[in-house]
């Protein structure tokens, strides 16, 4: 099978599945906009070295425009390099504009993978052109159960599956609970994130609390206004045990700085299932989640494996924190737990065979809308 597929190429989780449906021997063409699309995910040169070794190749289109325009713009551009590599699918790993970009370029059969704000997100004419793309896709497949019942209000006729990325759990690193109490974030710095409403809550914690770091792993667009937030908000004492690294890191130094942390902060507004969140549950740290619906399956209400905060209740997340760091030995309890409960639900090898399977099955409709 010839798969072109159209992802963010600094983006951890699409370079894992790319990669994983290329190991399995077909020939996977990668594409991305020159410039990059997702601002936060921009890969370093040795991810694009290490990572183009495993694709059958990369291609670089040039962004013109901005804004849904820029997919309008670059949807002949895909269609002539689809043509010319004779590819069997496109695949979109995310919707939004690269489903659009998909759809108008008159390519199929085409699938789209939907994994979050591209859906939830969406309102008015883009929730329009949604429905549009959605339903004329061969196959959607959506990343979590709630996610997938949005994804059909928006496209009532399409063909939707409910399929989480899933995480490698061979590659996780079991956290060290001996080590350092430590906090850490893997979430990108942009509103649907919330990330600020962690510094707010940390502010909140008394003089005496136990010593710890708190680590955020990622870049994004409000990076920079974050940790202006946290120089004002945070006493001397707490701004010092704060670490922001800056986003860009290889992926293998994300799983590390996991490997070494024990409690896990999230604090999105909006969600698929991250695959953030699954990999540091199926590290074994504890969870502090938001509570949205995505994270329902994760951490039930009530339950003991994790700690669901409402959404903006800042005083709420900051007993959290306290509670998770004072209790520290009652959350480490949980670790096994919470890494059976990610290999049960999100084993990333069963997920993608499944995924591998569904593609190869679509790939027996004609190849090009002719026209």
């Amino acid at each position: 099978m010839r798969i072109l597929i159209l992802m963010a190429l600094g983006s951890p989780w699409s370079a894992s599945l790319a990669k994983t449906i290329a190991r399995r021997g077909h020939a996977v063409h990668v594409c991305d906009f020159r410039n990059g699309v997702l601002g936060s995910f921009r890969p370093s040169a040795s991810d694009v070295e290490s990572d183009g070794a495993a694709y059958a190749g990369t291609h670089m289109l040039p962004s013109m425009g901005t804004g849904n325009m820029r997919y309008v713009l670059a949807a002949p551009r895909l269609r002539r390099l689809a043509r010319d590599l004779r590819a069997d699918i496109v695949l979109t790993l995310y919707g939004g504009g690269f489903g659009l970009m998909a759809y108008l370029s008159g390519v199929r059969p085409y699938a789209v993978y939907v994994v979050g704000s591209d859906v939830l997100a969406a309102r008015g004419l883009n929730a329009r052109i949604n429905g549009i793309v959605l339903t004329a896709a061969s196959h959607v497949f959506a990343n979590g159960e709630f996610l997938a019942q949005r994804t059909t209000q928006q496209a009532p006729a399409a063909t939707v599956e409910t399929l989480l990325l899933g995480v490698d759990i061979s590659l996780l690193p079991r956290c060290d609970h001996e080590g350092p109490l430590r906090i850490i974030n893997t979430r990108s710095f942009g509103p649907v994130y919330n990330n600020e409403s962690i510094l707010h809550a940390l502010a909140r914690l008394p003089e005496d609390v136990p010593d710890f770091e708190c680590v955020f792993t990622s870049g994004g667009p409000s990076l920079s206004a974050a940790m202006e937030i946290a120089d004002r908000v945070l006493p001397g004492r707490l701004r010092k045990r704060v670490v922001f690294l800056g986003g860009g890191l290889p992926y293998q130094r994300i799983l590390d700085e996991l490997g070494r942390s024990h409690i896990y902060v999230s604090m999105s507004r909006s969600d698929g299932t991250a695959t953030s969140t699954l990999e540091a549950m199926g590290a074994g740290l504890y969870p502090i989640l938001s509570d949205i619906p995505a994270n329902h399956p994760l951490v039930q209400p009530g339950a003991s494996n994790g700690t669901l905060v409402p959404v903006d209740d800042i005083p709420a997340l900051g007993v959290a924190i306290l509670d998770a760091i004072t209790n520290r030995a009652t959350c480490a309890r949980q670790a096994d737990a919470n890494r059976s409960l990610i290999k049960d639900m999100a084993d990333a090898d069963v997920n993608r065979a499944r995924l591998i399977q569904r593609l190869e099955s679509l790939v027996r409709t004609p190849a090009f809308m002719e026209g």
